[in-house]
């Protein structure tokens, strides 16, 4: 999104546009990315697909219509596959297949849960969604990292490093609910702090539910 960049995808001949598509299991920061992406551009709009009971195909192509007249614009779908049992696939296909506009500057960003239920068509193509990114659960490096930087740092590394050992396959959220819950547990214990058994009780208590 800036002139010099519209400047080479025009040099070179390259549509102005981009399409991506992130997918994997909640709570790993899909939505958080497109917000951090929002807060980087503050001067482009962005408009937000979050549809109502009576959405249907002409919805769709209404916004898709609006989308692009305010290009440099970026348009964010959460949850196509949700959005797909509202309309037909061939109705999103035709109306993002190839879409350009003079002056270019569009991106769509699409999330989904399940990838695997979406038509090989949407995200096998180029020209639809041209990137696609899975956001995984974190690996241990990333939880270390997160407990580091959480309320739980104060108890220790030695903690923060048990734990980002025996969290493996949990979520970003999942790794918040263990701060959160061992906080419930010091309370429940009549305690204003936590200590370590506090969180390493919590830590189990997710894994479980897990």
């Amino acid at each position: 999104f800036s002139d010099p960049a519209a400047a080479l995808y025009r040099e070179l001949n390259i549509p102005y546009r981009r399409g991506v598509l992130l997918h994997g299991p909640p709570g790993n920061g899909k939505t958080s990315i497109i917000r951090a992406l929002g807060a980087l551009q503050p001067n482009i709009s962005a408009m937000l697909l979050r549809p109502g009971a009576r959405f249907d195909d002409n919805d769709f192509v209404e916004l898709i219509r609006d989308w692009t007249k305010q290009a440099p614009a970026m348009l964010v779908i959460e949850d196509l596959d949700s959005i797909l049992t509202k309309m037909k696939v061939s109705t999103l296909l035709n109306q993002i297949d190839g879409i350009d506009q003079p002056g270019g500057g569009l991106l769509i960003i699409a999330t989904t849960n399940y990838p695997d239920e979406l038509d090989p068509a949407i995200n096998n193509r180029p020209g639809r969604f041209d990137v696609v990114v899975e956001v995984g659960p974190p690996t241990q490096p990333l939880r270390l990292q997160y407990f580091k930087r959480c309320t739980l740092q104060s108890l220790g590394t030695a903690l923060m490093e048990e734990l980002a050992t025996t969290t493996h396959g949990l979520s970003f959220a999942q790794l918040r609910e263990i701060e959160s819950l061992s906080g419930l547990i010091a309370v429940r214990a009549g305690r204003r702090a936590r200590i370590p058994d506090d969180v390493r009780e919590a830590a189990k208590i997710v894994l479980l539910s897990h």
